[in-house]
C-alpha cells in the first residue's frame, strides 16, 4: 500500500529520518520508511508536494505528514517487484 495515497501498488519506498508529530491529542511517529505507487513517486521526485496532498487527497494532518517527510527523507527510491515483501529483507 502506498503511504501517500493508501492505494495498492506501491513499488517503491524512501528511507526516512524518523520524526513525529506532536498533536492535541496523541503524538503520530512516522517510522523509517514511506512506501510510494508509482503516481505518488512522481510527485516526490519532482518535490510537487502540493501536488501530492491533492493526489493524494490529504487533510491538514496528512499536509503536515508530508511535510515531516519532505524535510526527513533521503531523496533516493528503493525499488522493489510488485507483489514482493520489502520488509522480509530486515
Amino acid at each position: 500500500m502506498c503511504d501517500f495515497c493508501g492505494r495498492p501498488g506501491a513499488v517503491v519506498f524512501f528511507d526516512v529520518t524518523e520524526y513525529c508529530l506532536r498533536l492535541p491529542t496523541y503524538t503520530w511517529y512516522s517510522g523509517d520508511r514511506f512506501y510510494a505507487c508509482p503516481s505518488c513517486r512522481s510527485y516526490v521526485d519532482t518535490s510537487d508536494w502540493i501536488g501530492l496532498i491533492r493526489y493524494a487527497g490529504l487533510g491538514p494532518l496528512g499536509e503536515q505528514v508530508v511535510a515531516g517527510f519532505r524535510n526527513n527523507y533521503i531523496p533516493s527510491a528503493v525499488s522493489f517487484e510488485p507483489g514482493s515483501n520489502p520488509e522480509a529483507s530486515r
